[in-house]
Order: C-alpha cells, then structure tokens, then sequence
C-alpha cells in the first residue's frame, strides 16, 4: 500500500487492468444492462473501463445525448456514456471516454464530401457502398468539428480520461485539403508514386506524419485536465499486413474498401502517421493496439513492442489492447491458456492489459471468466508490479529512421532482424531490453552487451558512442547493412562502423535466390564450437573484406541451380567475423541472421547467437536455466528500494501465427540461478503467482539457486 500510495498522484501510473465495452456491436442497444455489465467487471479485478462516447458504425455516431454528433440510430433517449460512469464510480473504477475520431456517417459525407480522405484514384476510404462508415481527414474543417465534439464530452461528463481512436490517415491521402497544405508547405504538388530514395517522397512520410500528430496535441489540449489521462492508439508496430491481406486488396481492386491497397507494403505505423515517439511525449498513456492474428505475429511480439515502448519512454505507463475474441469469429474467446498467455506476457514485460468486450450484451463468457480471475490474481501482486527496472544485460537498438525509410521497400527488413534476435534470446532465457538512438548515450553503458539488427540508418553521434562503449570493454553484434547509411538515409562509401567489426565493403552484395544455400566453418572458435562443419547461411549478404587483425569464422558456398544438386564452391567471402577492438570485443554477420531465424527457426542459427553471447560477455551471463524449455521466457526484474528481484516465467516462446493457441504443457522442476547485487544477504525465495508458496533455495558467493516444482502459463517469483 505504501509503495502504491506514493504513486497514485497520477491514477493511471498503478498497474491497471482495463475492459472496452464495444457498444458499436450490441446486439440490443435500446435495451442493454451496461450498469450490470460495469458492475460485474468493477467486481472482478477491473480498474479502468473505457466506454464508448463516440463509435466507429455507424461512422461518428454518439451513445450519448450530444447536441453536435448524431445520436446512434438505436440510442434512442439513453445516455449510455452517463449510465456507465455513474456505475463504474461506484466502485472507484476509472472511467475513460472512447471517442473515434476518424469515420463520419453516409450523411456527414454527402453534406461534405471534401471532408473524407481519398485514396489515389480519388475514392473515398469507406467501410460499404453505403458510406455507414467514411474516414475522414484531420486536414480539412471536420478537424474542427470533431474538436468540438471532444469539449461538449469533456465539459458536461466526470470521465477519468479521453481514449482517442483512429486518429490516423487511412490513405494516402489525397484529398484537396492535403494537396493544398502540402503545396504551401513544400512549394511542389504531393507526390502520387513511391520513391522511396528521393527528398520529396521522404518529405511526404514525415508530413504524413506531422500532420496526425498536430492533430492529436490538438485533440489532447482539448481536453487535459488535472487527474485526466489523454492517450490515442499506436496500431501494430514492427508489424506489416500479411501477404493474404494484400492479395484480398488485389482482389477487390479500389473500390469501396476501408483498406487501401496503395499502402498495404508499408509498415503498419507509416500507413497510419502514428508516431510513437512524438506522441509519447505529451500523451500520458501509451497504448498499443497488438490483435497479433491480424498481422501474424506470434504471441511473444506482444512483449517486444511493449519493451520497445519503454525504450521510447520509459516514464509513461504501457497499456496493450490485445486479443480476447477468436478471430474472426470475435463473439467467441480465444481458448483459456491463449488468454492467460497475453495477459502474462503483456504483465511480464511491463505493460498493462486492455481487452475490447465485443458484442457486450451477448458475449460468450467463458473467455471473460479466465481473464476476469487473471486480473484478480495480479491485483493481488500489485507491489511486484510497480517500481521495478529490467536487469540489464543485452540491449537491442531499435532503429524508427531505418524502418520509415527503408523497411517499407526493403525486402529484408529491420523489424524482422529485431524480432528474430529477440526470439532467439527469449528461446536462451538471455534478459534483454530494447533501445534507441535517442537514449542510447544514457543507456548504453548500462549493459555488457549491444546488438545492431541490420540498422542501415546510425548517425555519426551514435556510431561514436558505439565506438566508444566497444573501445571500454562492451560486446557489440551486428548483422548485414548496419551503418551503411547515414540518419537521413543516405548511403554512404564504406560501413561506418567498419574500423570497429573489423570489416570493409562498399556497400555491393551477394544475392542468394534459394534456400540451397550454406556456408562453410573455417576455424575453431567459441561461436562455432560444435557445429557441423557446413551450415546454412544467412540468405543474401554483403560483400565484405577482414581488415588486418579480425579473424574469418566462416566464409559462403556457392548455392546449387536447383534444390538437391551439388552444392557450389567456396566464394571466401566472409560471413561471420569476430574482431577485437581495444578492450572490447565484436561480432559481425554479413546476412540477415534474425530475419532467416525469424523465417525459419533454424536452431544452429539460434546457437551461433547464444555462443557470441557467452564469448562477448566471457561466459559471465547473469541468469541461468536448467531444465528449462525453450518455450518459457525468464523476465527478470529489481526493486532497487528493496533489493528484491522477481522473475516472471511465461511459457509463451510459440511460432502459433494463425491458429490460436490451445493447449500449454505444464513443465516441472526448473531451475533458475541467479547473479544477485548482495553475496551476504539471506534472500527469501517465493512464487506469488498463481499462488503463493515458498520455495527452497541456496546461495553459493552471490548466485541463488531455487527450483520451481511447475509452471503452465506463468509464475511470478520473488527473490528479497
């Protein structure tokens, strides 16, 4: 209670477990109990539900007495916003206004067409031929309108907070109002192809992004007040639409659709404008919209964004609205270990979970009993869950100006290189946190070791601070274009980080075209002890050269014509070089290594990353598991104030993409050993979650060993 009191000034900074009450689905809104529906969820573990103000179908309409929007044409004389916080107040749940500020009704469109964005072909981003629902665009005067809207919430309604959704472009968009602005702007027209190297086009995708954000800091001045929590989505990073989503847009050509198939290549952020790291800083909630089914991720990714977030700002509280109906069939609940797997990777890496009730008035509750017995489980946890920093040992660099630039053209791209380096260290209980170039001079220092994932953008002040942090001691792994390029995206004559890996190229590559393709170890070393003397490389590479003291592990054959024929000869060129620089040492991949594991789940892929891990670090890794599968991440956390480490155990490392996920295997007798701060402390052992036991321990110089007899979904154990 004390550590929570000390940080209730702010509400929405306790750990908070909150529900949407979809009311765009009801199956009977004239009729609907939402004070029984707030009442069961304030009694089951819910802190916070948002309630819809303004919905999405039809497009910008109201479910409550609004003299500007229209009413739901089934609102009739209800005040259902009302209803609800008056409901939820009673048990001191926090309220927050969903209010959708993107689509308009068939008759906002008709009275002003020039207010709907357009796709290329000039058409409007419409959800039917019957323009229930129309994006519309922030450029023109529906911005003033809409602020409207928010202000006649925020004056007359005690809500706790507003959710602003959709605040987005769902085009290109090129709508007069767009053109106009961009024309005053850059003195030239707005650009109608993609040209991904030219200043216009990159022009065109920070405008993009510019405008949006003006748009929220208009949004959230609007209605900021004291005790007020003001935040909008941030959809699907590290994330693209997968290849059956863009054939359907193919298939439907560009009609009347709300996806436009002229964006569906680009990262999902891009598409929409949302940029994180400018929102973040004046939102007071950063909220992530992960339904993983509609970009097939695994359910892992959930826990990679999060720390991604943290990475962007750590000081804003993450909350992750993330899957609870069984796609597409969302009136039914994923299955009961699937539930408990997001909630405990979403919990385990720092963020809060948020879960949409869909068709409230009819849903199929046995779903919503698993997640309601999660959140009132946690809630009694919550002092684990607060003031807490990650254990530093591995920092990935996550690279926004190589995605807005090149992951959208590219075929190889950074956010799969990240996310397979991740899988990796999550498969080998490696703790790990993201970062980015705009902390890294803070944090870099912090870890013993730092990984590239194919950055082609660094700028010269963090490729010194790189240098830097190698030159003192630190581990440094990098993989294919890293540094090739400048901040701005421009290529540069040679790899800036060359003198560091040990490497020279200019830049030319050696495409691979098949999987036929291997590579051929040279010499004995840590990273390759005990693999097979041939194994499959990294796909396509860059060239590159050894400088005069680096040492060639292992150098490309040639792949076959075709699959099953003889393999080529040896081309020498290097595709693992390791280099020691100063007091530091590196480890350089010349081909996309997190990507082809990402693809493939090769587990010599795997073990080449785990095995540089132990050579940079001198075999000093400060976790270590036994009898501990590769299924289960180790997410370890401290407790500076009371030197208390908790370590959540989430068995949740699963390549399920499409298929929801079923069944977990319980696992027994793990074994976790711990490098603590405190060699003379006596440390109690105990799991809290699901439930509370002691556990036998022992302390051998400053590691302690305990045993945890089972784990299924997630454990939460204690160490103070």
């Amino acid at each position: 209670k004390k550590i929570l009191g000390e940080i209730l000034q702010e509400w929405w900074k306790k750990p908070l477990y909150a529900v949407t009450i979809e009311l765009s689905g009801a199956w009977n809104l004239e009729n609907i109990d939402v004070k029984k529906i707030t009442k069961t969820l304030a009694e089951n573990g819910v802190n916070l539900i948002v309630a819809f103000a303004i919905g999405y179908w039809p497009g910008g309409t109201s479910f409550y007495q609004s003299k500007i929007a229209p009413h739901h044409p089934n609102l009739k004389n209800r005040d259902l916003l009302k209803e609800i916080i008056e409901e939820a107040h009673k048990y001191n749940v926090k309220v927050i206004a969903y209010v959708n500020v993107l689509w308009g009704n068939s008759n906002m469109y008709f009275t002003h067409p020039e207010w709907a964005q357009r796709k290329l072909n000039g058409d409007p981003v419409s959800w039917d031929e019957s323009y229930t629902s129309v994006a519309m665009c922030p450029n023109t005067p529906y911005r003033d309108y809409i602020i409207n809207v928010a202000k006649e919430i925020s004056e007359n309604y005690d809500v706790d907070g507003f959710y602003f959704d959709e605040a987005s472009f769902q085009s290109w968009c090129n709508c007069s109002s767009c053109r106009k602005l961009f024309r005053e702007q850059f003195n030239k027209e707005l650009p109608i192809e993609e040209k991904w190297n030219e200043p216009l086009w990159r022009n065109f995708i920070q405008w993009r992004y510019q405008k949006i954000t003006e748009f929220k800091k208009l949004l959230y001045q609007t209605v900021k007040k004291d005790n007020v929590a003001v935040f909008f989505q941030h959809p699907f990073p590290l994330a693209f639409w997968p290849l059956e989503t863009i054939i359907l847009l193919e298939k439907m050509g560009e009609g009347l659709t709300r996806y436009s198939k002229e964006l569906a290549l680009w990262c999902i952020p891009l598409t929409y404008g949302s940029d994180l790291e400018e929102v973040s800083k004046f939102e007071d909630i950063i909220h992530m919209e992960l339904y993983r089914k509609s970009v097939a991720r695994p359910i892992w990714w959930y826990g990679v964004c999060i720390k991604v977030a943290r990475a962007i700002n750590d000081k804003k509280p993450v909350l992750v609205l993330n899957m609870q109906g069984n796609q597409p069939f969302d009136l039914i609940s994923l299955p009961e270990d699937e539930l408990k797997l997001a909630v405990a990777e979403i919990v385990s890496n720092g963020g809060n979970p948020l879960f949409a009730l869909y068709y409230p008035d009819i849903a199929d509750p046995t779903g919503w009993g698993v997640i309601l017995d999660q959140f009132k489980r946690l809630r009694k946890c919550e002092e684990y869950l607060v003031e807490r920093e990650s254990l530093k040992f591995v920092a990935l660099l996550y690279s926004r100006k190589t995605i807005d630039l090149f992951d959208s053209s590219e075929e190889i791209k950074h956010s799969n290189e990240l996310l397979g380096f991740s899988k990796a260290l999550l498969q080998a209980h490696i703790p790990f946190d993201i970062v980015t170039e705009e902390n890294l001079e803070n944090m870099i220092n912090k870890y013993r070791i730092l990984i590239l994932p194919n950055i082609l953008c660094l700028s010269e002040k963090s490729s010194s601070f790189i240098k830097n942090f190698v030159e003192r001691g630190g581990g440094l792994i990098a993989s294919y274009k890293t540094s090739l390029y400048d901040i701005n995206g421009n290529k540069l004559d040679k790899i800036n980080l060359g003198e560091v890996l040990g490497i020279e190229s200019s830049g030319e590559e050696k495409p691979v075209f098949t999987t036929d393709s291997y590579m051929l170890i040279k010499q004995d070393h840590l990273i390759v002890d005990k693999l097979h003397k041939i194994i499959p490389s990294f796909g396509t590479q860059l060239i590159v050269k050894p400088t005069k003291d680096s040492k060639i592990l292992s150098t490309l054959i040639e792949e076959s014509p075709v699959h099953y024929a003889p393999l080529g000869s040896d081309t020498n060129l290097p595709t693992i070089v390791v280099n020691e620089y100063f007091n530091g040492k590196t480890v350089y991949f010349s081909g996309p290594i997190g990507s082809k594991y990402l693809e493939y789940a090769l587990p010599v892929h795997k073990s080449l990353i785990f095995n540089s891990l132990k050579w940079l670090s001198g075999n000093n890794i400060p976790i270590v598991t036994q009898n501990c599968p590769e299924t289960i991440s180790v997410v370890p956390w401290y407790q500076q104030k009371y030197d208390r480490y908790i370590i959540h155990l989430v068995n949740s490392i699963r390549d399920d993409v499409e298929l929801p996920i079923a069944h977990v295997p319980e696992y027994r007798n793990i074994i976790i050993s711990l490098m603590t701060k405190n060699a003379k402390k006596d440390y109690n052992v105990e799991e809290v979650f699901p439930a509370r036991r002691k556990l036998e321990s022992t302390m051998k110089d400053n590691w302690i060993t305990f045993k945890l007899p089972e784990v299924t979904n997630h454990s939460i154990v204690i160490i103070g």
